[in-house]
């Protein structure tokens, strides 16, 4: 995430879970990804991302951690858009479920 009170809400939910040690919070905009530093721990099998509504940012950032090695062959990424906001995969991706909650849509990948 770019946002500062985002990464710090962030870290407060991973250390209100105990997880903090297996969190790694980078200030970066997932649509301009380059290679990832070695604190992110990349290639990941997982991903959650969840780009502000509707501005289309969901597939370039799925496809920045395709083509910059953030993630593995296999990896799930779990995309959450607006309810009404369309969202194909992208080349590389196959959707394997998609629910909606409410004004959100949550959409399950895996990267080929």
């Amino acid at each position: 995430d770019r946002d500062p009170a985002a990464l710090k809400g962030i870290r407060s939910n991973a250390a209100a879970l105990n997880e903090e040690q297996h969190a790694v919070l980078l200030r970066l905009d997932a649509t301009r990804l380059a290679i990832p530093p070695t604190a992110a721990r990349a290639p990941a099998t997982f991903a959650f991302l969840d780009p502000p509504y509707g501005l289309g940012l969901a597939v370039p950032a799925l496809e920045g951690l395709r083509s910059g090695g953030w993630i593995e062959p296999g990896a799930v990424c779990v995309v959450e858009v607006a309810a009404r906001e369309a969202l194909a995969p992208p080349s590389g991706y196959t959707l394997l479920d998609e629910r909606t909650y409410g004004a959100a849509r949550v959409a399950f990948l895996r990267a080929d």
